[in-house]
């Protein structure tokens, strides 16, 4: 699967609200090719650029798993916790939780 196939199963989400790892859940608002723009539980409105996307989604291709805090280190923004939900919510990764909340590749 490429990133633009993921990304076109991110887009098909526009306007769900997707619940996170721990507690509270995220709402897609809109979806496009600068990435998605959201509103938190805490009612914050922000966008998570398309790139902490790619970068997670390549990474996690290439280790199969990565933990949220491996994701936040390389992506130096504050949306892990949303990444990790909406990546889950794709169907082609699944949350982990291994001593620390993460990502892995289905089936791998």
């Amino acid at each position: 699967m490429t990133f633009d196939e993921v990304w076109t199963r991110i887009h098909k989400l526009e306007g769900a609200t997707i619940p996170l790892a721990v507690r509270g859940e995220i709402e897609l608002l809109t979806v496009d090719d600068q990435g998605i723009v959201r509103r938190t539980s805490k009612g914050r409105i922000g966008r998570m650029s398309i790139d902490s996307f790619r970068w997670t989604f390549l990474n996690l291709v290439d280790r199969r798993q990565m933990d949220r805090l491996e994701i936040l280190a390389g992506i130096k923004r504050w949306e892990s916790s949303g990444i990790v939900a909406v990546l889950a919510a794709t169907g082609v990764f699944e949350i982990t939780r291994n001593g620390r909340i993460g990502l892995a590749l289905k089936g791998a």
